[in-house]
């Protein structure tokens, strides 16, 4: 199995940079409610924190 890392930064309060294997992916916005870009493109994602149920669309 090769190695993996991840590292989440948070930059200011509802931005956060994660940095990973697959490369650095930008979120912004609340907990419960962002949108995030990465190389795979943008995604919003909107739940409910803590339950499991959330959303997730292409944009």
């Amino acid at each position: 199995m090769g190695l993996r890392f991840r590292r989440m930064l948070r930059l200011a309060p509802g931005l956060r940079v994660r940095l990973d294997n697959h490369g650095p992916t930008l979120s912004i916005g609340p907990r419960g409610a962002n949108l995030n870009f990465s190389r795979r493109g943008i995604h919003s994602h909107a739940g409910i924190p803590g339950s499991g149920v959330y959303h997730r669309q292409s944009l």
